[in-house]
């Protein structure tokens, strides 16, 4: 819990400019009567964002945490499992980033493994090229939930992110 500690408030200090300490009710505080823009980036109200597990992706910066770990295999429902869900979900996202977006992926079980090192264009060859990466690295689930290995790595290899969608089964 101590690194994972020191590494969200280092991210914190990061992209707020601010250093407010390790206590959550200081950023709180902090964040709700700030007055300087922070935080990811709104899309226009006209514009129609893409979503991932339904909730909207309003940056164009992102990254995508997915966990491969052995329980992704359990069933959820009678024929699919967890892991055909995540890599749809992600497929979906993927073919609708906007070309002017950052974006990465990492995966991890017992080993963690990114897409690239750091953030790369979405244009159509990158999304094409990521969606075969994702196809090959989801084709078994395995291993141990190391989640913290992950996080370690979004933050040491995707400086200009702002936005990270984390999805586990927790198991």
């Amino acid at each position: 819990h101590i690194k994972t500690r020191e590494v969200a408030h280092a991210a914190l200090v990061a992209m707020t400019g601010k250093d407010l300490g390790y206590e959550a009710d200081h950023w709180r505080t902090w964040f709700a009567h700030r007055t300087e823009d922070v935080g990811p980036r709104k899309a226009a109200p006209s514009s129609s964002a893409t979503t991932y597990y339904g909730v909207g992706v309003h940056s164009d910066r992102v990254l995508f945490i997915v966990d491969l770990s052995g329980s992704m295999a359990f069933p959820w429902g009678k024929e699919v499992n967890r892991l055909g869900i995540a890599r749809a979900e992600l497929a979906k996202v993927l073919e609708q980033l906007d070309p002017g977006t950052l974006f990465n992926i990492i995966v991890f079980s017992d080993k963690v493994r990114a897409w690239r090192k750091g953030e790369v264009l979405a244009t159509p060859g990158a999304r094409k090229r990521a969606l075969k990466w994702v196809d090959k690295a989801f084709k078994e689930p395995r291993g141990g939930t190391f989640m913290h290995a992950a996080l370690e790595k979004a933050f040491a290899e995707n400086r200009r992110i702002d936005t990270i969608f984390f999805l586990t089964d927790g198991l």
